[in-house]
């Protein structure tokens, strides 16, 4: 829906840098939550309007932080970093551009830079449920257990599905293997369906999950090798 909002908005008046800028976020988040075949055309989509409102605005923060979010999904994690300084430059108070930071020192392993970031950005936008899960898994990679517990919760609770694929950790962490297969198994089921598709290979989700789950959190040593097979 806001995708193409959007693009009446662009197409109504191709001089909207903003439009241009949310429409490149928007289809840049597109791929990651719904089942789609293929994510690159979406992102070159999104890569296209980010620069189109760049061309119009260069000193458009929005615009540098949907670049940012693209280079990220591609792995292209230094000219993620370039993109993020730019739209920090140019608005260091907005909580978008601040939880980016901190999602992308987390993912990067450096959880003790993240922290100040995610935290930031969750006080700025407390509404902001990708905000709370980021700081949950933050929590956890710093080692407080019980914070980022009650933080993914919470982000799930909210509607954030991908937290429901970290809570399994938590339990694994805190050593109760039973509850982390469990957790695994209903996460999996809440994910995105083309990335249970691909992981299910055709066969019953339920039961692929039940299996992956045993792999990565159980005792059954024979999972893993039929998870591989």
């Amino acid at each position: 829906n806001a995708i193409a909002l959007l693009e009446t908005a662009v197409e109504l008046d191709p001089a909207f840098a903003e439009a241009w800028a949310e429409l490149a976020r928007a289809t840049y988040f597109l791929p990651q939550y719904m089942p789609v075949a293929d994510a690159d055309p979406y992102l070159d989509r999104s890569i296209d309007a980010a620069g189109k409102a760049i061309a119009l605005d260069p000193d458009l923060p929005r615009a540098y932080l949907a670049k940012a979010g693209v280079h990220s999904y591609r792995g292209e994690f230094a000219e993620t970093y370039r993109s993020l300084s730019k739209a920090q430059e140019l608005d260091p108070r907005d909580a978008d551009i601040i939880g980016a930071l901190g999602y992308y020192w987390s993912y990067t392993g450096h959880t003790e830079r993240a922290l100040p970031f995610v935290e930031i950005a969750l006080s700025h936008d407390p509404i902001n449920v990708t905000n709370t899960f980021m700081l949950g898994v933050a929590k956890m990679n710093a080692g407080d257990i019980e914070g980022a517990e009650q933080l993914l919760a919470r982000a799930l609770q909210d509607g954030h599905t991908p937290a429901a694929l970290i809570l399994p950790q938590i339990a694994a962490l805190k050593g109760d293997r039973t509850t982390a297969v469990q957790r695994f198994s209903s996460g999996f089921e809440m994910a995105n369906p083309a990335l249970t598709a691909q992981f299910s290979g055709g066969a019953d989700a339920a039961s692929m999950a039940k299996l992956i789950g045993e792999a990565l959190y159980g005792t059954d040593e024979n999972a893993l090798m039929l998870v591989r097979g």
